[in-house]
């Protein structure tokens, strides 16, 4: 029984099968944040590398989102998956998430680059927006990565039990 890794050559950093499994063994304390995402749904909408992202839930005030795109939230937590595979990608947006929502923190950011594809940009422009607990998001100002980064603003974990 001998078992060759696949990616020898790519030595140091874990691929994505590596990662997923990692994520399963140490359980979804996520509450499977990333399980129902569709890249089917993202990468049919794709979005150009140099394109700004806006989206907002309805119910969100147009105040608030004003803020989120002129940089006056702070964000709390940041992942970088620029070189990323869409795999590994998806995993680091979930968990920084599921981070977030567990620290109630309610603005990240996501560096995902603006490659010529903008294929990470395009999955998580995606992404996001199946995400209930995701309220609006943006490409970040300038200071913060322009448009190969995104801010996400986040629902407020209710904590007290009413």
């Amino acid at each position: 029984n001998v078992r060759t890794p696949a990616n020898a050559s790519k030595a140091g950093k874990p691929d994505a099968a590596t990662l997923s499994k990692r994520a399963a063994a140490q359980g979804s304390e996520a509450g499977d944040l990333g399980a129902g995402l569709s890249d089917m749904q993202a990468l049919l909408n794709p979005v150009a590398g140099e394109a700004y992202l806006s989206y907002k839930q309805p119910t969100l005030q147009n105040k608030i989102f004003t803020q989120l795109k002129q940089g006056k939230l702070r964000w709390y937590d940041a992942v970088d998956i620029h070189g990323c595979t869409i795999e590994e990608a998806r995993d680091a947006m979930t968990q920084l998430l599921s981070q977030a929502k567990q620290n109630n923190e309610t603005v990240v950011k996501i560096v995902h680059g603006k490659g010529s594809e903008a294929i990470l940009k395009t999955c998580v422009n995606g992404w996001l927006r199946q995400l209930p607990e995701v309220l609006a998001f943006c490409s970040a100002p300038p200071k913060d990565g322009g448009n190969g980064a995104v801010l996400v603003l986040l629902k407020k974990t209710k904590t007290d039990k009413e």
